[in-house]
């Protein structure tokens, strides 16, 4: 489910996985998540739509955020470095 924004995030040197894992612990706050991010509102607007375009996910519906939230928690179970915001 999240191959596609793995690999995004090793060719472009980008951190959409770590930007969602944020977003989903900020419960959804546009706000403290870009704060969190130290970025712009606008830039965390860029990075939720490029993820959901990815994964053909939408995180405004209550299905999809859990699936990727369970997605996000297997992957850091398995120590996946750009869940905890590193690059390989």
């Amino acid at each position: 489910m999240l191959g596609s924004v793995a690999e995004h995030d090793e060719e472009s040197r980008a951190s959409l996985l770590y930007t969602l894992k944020i977003f989903l612990e900020q419960n959804r706050s546009w706000q403290a998540t870009a704060e969190k991010l130290h970025i712009h509102k606008t830039s965390l607007t860029y990075r939720i739509r490029r993820i959901e375009a990815l994964t053909g996910r939408s995180l405004g519906n209550t299905g999809d955020v859990v699936a990727l939230w369970l997605a996000l928690q297997a992957a850091e179970i398995l120590g996946l470095p750009q869940i905890m915001g590193r690059k390989r």
